[in-house]
């Protein structure tokens, strides 16, 4: 039998794997060995094999309690390898904007309350919710951002600062009072008597002088200012009483009453009373009553209702290039024209007293039309009272004043004697245009000048033009 079961083919290798690697050995020949790893430890004995926990450095016991947590050491195997504790404050402290700072002890309760009549607190599910009291009364209040509220109802609200209302304001009381120098309002019209009651009604001011009132009258159906200056730039409507101030606006009504103040602006309407003030700007309406001006008048057409002016000629328009019936010259048009177009008078003519100051007089100047030559045909010399005194023995007469050409020579009158004296010329000189015809008073020699004390006489130059 032995040599039966020798003869037998059998394997006597056994293999032993590990998670890693694996290490085959004969039965027959070759021990198993268990060896421990980190933390284990192996025993054998009597047939029996025993793996047992390696001890680590911790003690058996229980840590942590009510004031100290446990504090553990834990290998890459999950082994503890050190235990303590850690003491824990079992109170804390407390502190707000108002009181005393307080410390609340382990076993305590931190209750959280509101202030009385101001704020509520509610504790449900682990939660404390805050709210304000309905009804809360609050001393002061500063709000920062946005106040939103539906309702607030006081006896007295001050806000110091600006307050923005996006809705509709209505004020219930009797007087509503604003200490503002400036009222704006934007796109509005402000009205008073909402209720549309049959009273008057309107705005008071009151002022050094006492209340001063613009009242709409239930009775009269109109505004009135009482006896008040009113100033307005525009005034549109009627004026159908007596304006006794100044009106420094425009006006674009009627004026039916008595006018007696200013008007600066435009007076567009029809003034069928008397407009006594000054009007200095524009009137395009009727004017039926007396106007009194002071001031310039500017017009774009003056008519009696057949006949409109509509514009002044003056000396440099000249009138022979304006001849129509549709404006009016100036003095200054009509002399121009006339003394280039019209006849002259052919006479310079003056009296002459003397009066122991004076040598000489101008008898008149020379007319001045462009397209006349002036010749002097003849003069005369009314002397009612002969000339005396300052040597005087003769007068000599040029024309263009004492420069020009003489017209009557010293021995040709005799002013130291009365009487008239008439010189014929012979008309060949010509006259010096716009300039003096001059008497000079000459002693005998006939050019040093004498100024006589005594003496009158009437001077005439007669002349003519081609």
């Amino acid at each position: 039998m032995k040599s039966y079961v020798d003869s037998l083919d059998h394997d006597d290798t056994v293999t032993v794997t590990g998670d890693t690697g694996s290490y085959s050995f004969n039965t027959s020949n070759a021990n198993l060995a268990i060896d421990g790893g980190v933390g284990i430890n192996t025993g054998a004995s009597a047939g029996t094999l025993t793996v047992n926990l390696s001890n680590t450095a911790v003690s058996a016991g229980t840590y942590g309690n009510a004031t100290a947590i446990p504090q553990i050491t834990v290998d890459a195997q999950g082994r503890l390898t050190s235990a303590g504790t850690v003491a824990v404050s079992t109170g804390f402290d407390i502190a707000g904007d108002n009181g005393s700072s307080d410390t609340v002890s382990g076993g305590e309760t931190l209750s959280i309350v509101g202030a009385a009549s101001q704020i509520e607190t509610t504790i449900t599910n682990n939660q404390v919710e805050v709210g304000i009291v309905d009804g809360a009364s609050i001393a002061n209040l500063s709000v920062t951002g946005t106040f939103t509220s539906d309702d607030i109802t006081s006896a007295a609200i001050n806000i110091d600062g600006d307050a923005t209302i996006t809705g509709n304001l209505t004020v219930q009381g009797t007087q509503t009072i604003v200490n503002s120098t400036t009222v704006q309002t934007e796109d509005a019209i402000f009205r008073t008597n909402s209720s549309g009651a049959d009273t008057d009604a309107g705005f008071e001011a009151n002022t050094a002088s006492g209340v001063k009132q613009i009242l709409y009258t239930s009775a009269g159906s109109e505004w009135d200012f009482g006896s008040e200056n009113v100033k307005a730039s525009t005034f549109e409507g009627d004026l159908t009483g007596n304006v006794t101030g100044n009106l420094t606006g425009n006006v674009t009504g009627n004026v039916t009453g008595n006018l007696t103040g200013n008007v600066t602006g435009d007076l567009t309407g029809n003034v069928t009373g008397n407009l006594t003030g000054n009007v200095t700007g524009d009137v395009t309406g009727d004017l039926t009553g007396n106007v009194t001006a002071s001031g310039t008048v500017e017009f774009g057409s003056l008519s009696d209702g057949t006949t409109s002016i509509t514009a002044i000629v003056t000396e440099s328009d000249a009138i022979s290039s304006n001849d129509n019936d549709t404006t009016i010259p100036t003095s200054a048009a009509v002399i121009d024209y006339v003394e280039n177009n019209g006849g002259d008078g052919l006479l310079l003519r003056t009296s002459f007293t003397a009066d122991s100051s004076n040598a000489t007089f101008n008898i008149g100047t020379v007319p001045n039309v462009s397209s006349r030559t002036y010749y002097a045909n003849k003069l005369v010399l009314k002397v009612s009272t002969g000339f005396s005194g300052g040597s005087i023995n003769a007068v000599k007469i040029t024309e263009n004043g004492t420069g020009g050409d003489t017209l009557v020579a010293v021995d040709d009158a005799d002013v130291t004697t009365a009487g008239t004296y008439i010189i014929e010329l012979d008309g060949s000189i010509a006259l010096t245009k716009n300039a003096a015809v001059t008497a000079q008073f000459v002693e005998s020699d006939g050019s040093t000048s004498a100024t006589p004390t005594g003496g009158v006489v009437v001077a005439s130059l007669h002349y003519n033009y081609v």
